[in-house]
């Protein structure tokens, strides 16, 4: 065995397998080549239908045709016709009504609503225009009177409402210290000026 110089051993080139020939393909190989592997070989499989094919004669198709579509208008306009008769079950027929009537009809529901309006402006006027609600002239004095309560009656309030607030939020909170009598006094200030020894 040869001992290479990073001192491992390797088999002498000797009992190395000869490499096989190198075998040069020649264009028109090489196309022949690449044609067969580009090309699929598949076999078709032809597969039986899933339904049998049938062949409409023209009777039965402009038999379905008018089953699809002008039974389904037939029926979609009496369910619509149904419908109308239900909302409406009074106006079974729609009747069309002339120029003359239109205009009777118009100049009727014209003239019942002036005739309201002038009927509610007439009583209008005589409750408040025909001196049934008397206006009390106030002399001097009752004027400033009136102003006087209204203005002192309001800030009375205003001033109850502070005092309320001012009870419940600020003296509440105070912290409260009970009252000593003079002999409580006294023995405090001589426990305060003592020392501890």
């Amino acid at each position: 065995m040869a001992t290479r110089s990073d001192g491992c051993f390797s088999t002498p080139r000797s009992h190395l397998e000869p490499a096989p020939p190198v075998k040069k393909l020649s264009d028109e190989e090489l196309k022949l080549s690449a044609d067969r592997l580009s090309t699929r070989h598949k076999k078709t499989v032809e597969l039986p239908p899933l339904v049998e094919r049938r062949v409409l004669t023209a009777e039965v198709m402009t038999k379905s045709l008018d089953r699809l579509y002008t039974n389904t208008l037939e029926h979609r306009k009496r369910m619509m016709d149904e419908l109308d008769k239900k909302q409406h079950p009074d106006m079974v027929k729609h009747v069309a009504l002339d120029h003359d009537a239109l205009e009777g009809m118009f100049t009727r529901l014209y003239t019942q609503s002036m005739q309201k309006r002038t009927d509610s402006i007439k009583k209008l006027q005589q409750k408040y225009l025909n001196g049934t609600s008397s206006a009390k002239a106030l002399s001097k004095e009752e004027v400033a009177e009136s102003a006087k309560r209204l203005c002192n009656s309001s800030m009375e309030s205003q001033r109850e409402k502070h005092t309320q607030l001012f009870q419940k939020y600020v003296l509440s909170t105070e912290t409260k210290f009970p009252k000593l009598t003079k002999e409580q006094l006294a023995a405090s200030a001589t426990r305060l000026c003592t020392k501890k020894s």
